[in-house]
């Protein structure tokens, strides 16, 4: 059995444990220029080892965006930024804002999976599935309100729930893994508004974390396809 097993795996060239594969480019050192002047990083947190250890990686990107276009006083001219990078063989997708907010006392409004199109992504840019979620939470007699949206970028595609990441990366002809979650909140009860808002900032942010931050899926796939061939 174990011999059999051994010649179907080489046969179909299965790889049970995925190997990691590096950013191009970290992500803290993101190119702030491309974000102006609609946009300015008011603020760029680091995170405590505590809440490095507990998110499982010190690829992150934590920023409070300003648009320059709106009023200080309108709740639509704030928003944080929030990305991290996972890669080889992790051992679960994160948390995402649907399960994180309501253990944070928060209620979900509304759900939704929305697409959105980026034409400077070329074809990794047609219908992208986007997640965007309103919450509501009562605090000492105030409501506080949240628009939060989500998405995947796994092994060179766009994924907007933790079993899409998973499928993704469970690919047993693919030799290397990644993912990368990119998340939008907006604290502001107007749904709509907050959904058009944290897309413009998507459009802006997606298309250079493509080109100059992670792996280029398509390089490794050749590559990996090359030395198959070679076999």
């Amino acid at each position: 059995s174990a011999a059999g097993l051994r010649a179907a795996v080489d046969h179909f060239e299965v790889v049970f444990r995925k190997l990691p594969v590096p950013l191009r480019k970290p992500l803290h050192a993101f190119d702030k220029k491309v974000l102006t002047p609609d946009y300015v990083v008011e603020h760029s947190a680091t995170l405590s080892p505590e809440i490095i250890q507990e998110l499982g990686t010190g690829e992150y990107l934590s920023w409070y965006l300003r648009d320059t276009r709106k009023s200080g006083n309108d709740p639509l001219s704030q928003a944080a930024v929030f990305v991290t990078y996972y890669t080889g063989d992790p051992d679960q997708v994160p948390h995402v804002p649907d399960v994180c907010y309501l253990g944070g006392g928060f209620q979900t409004l509304d759900g939704a999976t929305m697409s959105l199109d980026i034409p400077e992504l070329g074809d990794l840019g047609r219908a992208i599935p986007i997640r965007c979620l309103t919450f509501k939470k009562q605090t000492f007699g105030q409501e506080q309100f949240a628009t939060v949206l989500y998405v995947f970028s796994v092994n060179g595609r766009f994924e907007a729930t933790r079993n899409g990441v998973r499928l993704a990366l469970g690919n047993l002809r693919d030799k290397y893994a990644y993912f990368s979650k990119v998340e939008v909140s907006l604290a502001t009860p107007d749904r709509q508004a907050g959904v058009e808002a944290g897309l413009a900032i998507l459009r802006r942010v997606l298309p250079e974390l493509a080109a100059t931050h992670w792996p280029d899926w398509r390089a490794i796939v050749n590559e990996t396809a090359s030395v198959r061939t070679e076999r």
